[in-house]
């Protein structure tokens, strides 16, 4: 009997090991959601709780972000780490007013408790620029100007995602998540001197003056507008 009895604690741990590991393998629908964020005079500069200058940037009119790729690193509390890297049809094409892309960006992950996952966004051109986001921005403390700042390089921007709350990630295979992906335009733009914008160089696009800001206009601007995008890019999951 007291053989049995082992053979039996045995056979049921196996088993119940076996189950825990099958759990660990089934899918968990995760959705990525790609938006600019742009809240003014907003508390937090990303993990500070201090009062931050306000965004002189206003009046959004068009955003759009070019992926060809997306590379999930995951670490999770149990079971096997996740990584792979994306296989898209095509690239991505995804207007950060609207919140869509030219089609679902959709992905079947393992479900578990996720202590870090770093997504990796690979940008593309296609004849396009990668990023591009264009509105008004503050020239002078009463007066605005169009402006479109154009980041037209293929490039790879990793980003430590984060839970909407609590420490860890938990991805379930019974509760679909979203991925969400945000810019924050005000970030980037939120030491940017009016007196730079009111001085810099004009470009007419269809009968309008401009203040094109990319690696050929207005340069100074663009290295400092652009060194700030990688901190600018938030990613959550809801």
């Amino acid at each position: 009997m007291k053989v049995i009895l082992v053979l039996s604690l045995i056979l049921l741990t196996i088993t119940a090991g076996s189950c825990i590991k099958d759990d660990l393998t089934l899918p968990s629908e995760v959705s990525f959601i790609f938006e600019l964020e742009t809240d003014e005079g907003k508390k937090g500069d990303f993990d500070c709780d201090i009062e931050v200058k306000a965004s002189p940037v206003s009046g959004i009119e068009e955003g759009t972000l070019i992926v060809n790729a997306i590379e999930f690193d995951g670490r999770r509390a149990a079971g096997r780490d996740v990584s792979f890297v994306s296989a898209f049809p095509k690239v991505v094409t995804a207007d950060l007013i609207k919140r869509i892309t030219d089609y679902p960006v959709d992905f079947d992950i393992p479900q578990g408790i996720y202590n870090s996952i770093d997504i990796t966004l690979h940008l593309d051109t296609v004849g396009k620029v990668a990023f591009l986001v264009s509105g008004t921005v503050k020239s002078g403390p009463l007066s605005t100007v169009p402006f479109s700042f154009e980041y037209g390089f293929p490039d790879m921007i990793t980003v430590r995602a984060r839970p909407v709350d609590g420490s860890d990630i938990v991805l379930r295979r019974d509760r679909p998540s979203v991925a969400r992906v945000k810019i924050d335009i005000g970030f980037m733009f939120r030491f940017v001197n009016p007196g730079s914008m009111a001085s810099a160089d004009m470009t007419t696009i269809g009968g309008v003056d401009y203040v094109v800001i990319n690696s050929e206009n207005n340069i100074a601007l663009f290295n400092q507008i652009a060194a700030r995008m990688t901190n600018a890019i938030k990613v959550t999951f809801e």
